[in-house]
């Protein structure tokens, strides 16, 4: 009854769990072995009916792999970034971005230092595009997306405060070789994608 009023109200995403075990399923901050709870499989295949995306970001590895296995839909890491070049809980391994695209996903860039650079206070732009590079080259450039996680970081690459910063991305991007075309899927083309493949519609 919840999400029926939530979509109502024009909710279109949502993060199944944050730092903390719910109702629905367990998060990768405590726990990487235990996904999603029967509840939380049910309350997705609502999701899924209604047009709602669900986000991984803070899913259990567990939890990430039961979106992969029980969403009729495409879903999203709304804030995530490479493990291989990051080797944080939150970040997403190469089988995990394969599988993302494999359902039609994106995963949302997250700025914050040490999920970019083990350990960093301090990082730049270039830091970011490293791992959209790499995202885009294991699971193709129509997985990433722009995340940001504004409100929930401390540290971000020098130059990004805030989303009237993204261009510098896509700066740098286009002289690392990107296309324009590339460049507007990145800006954002392709959760636009995912939106419309979610909506029940």
């Amino acid at each position: 009854e919840r999400l029926d009023a939530m979509y109502a109200r024009g909710v279109r995403l949502i993060t199944l769990t944050w730092n903390h075990e719910n109702s629905l399923g367990f998060p990768n901050k405590t726990a990487s072995d235990k996904g999603l709870k029967p509840f939380g499989i049910e309350a997705l295949a609502r999701m899924n009916e209604l047009g709602i995306i669900a986000d991984s970001s803070h899913m259990s590895d567990a939890g990430f792999w039961d979106l992969v296995k029980y969403s009729k839909k495409p879903f999203v890491a709304s804030h995530s970034d490479a493990k291989a070049l990051c080797n944080i809980y939150r970040n997403l391994t190469d089988d995990m971005l394969r599988a993302l695209a494999s359902k039609g996903g994106v995963t949302g860039l997250n700025f914050e230092a040490d999920f970019l650079v083990e350990g960093a206070k301090y990082t730049r732009v270039e830091d970011l595009v490293r791992h959209a590079r790499h995202i885009a080259d294991v699971a193709g450039v129509e997985t990433v997306a722009l995340g940001s996680d504004f409100d929930g970081i401390s540290e971000t690459p020098e130059g990004l405060a805030t989303a009237a910063d993204f261009p510098r991305v896509l700066e740098e991007l286009a002289r690392r070789g990107y296309t324009q075309a590339q460049l507007e899927k990145i800006a954002g083309l392709n959760l636009y994608r995912v939106l419309r493949e979610t909506d029940r519609g």
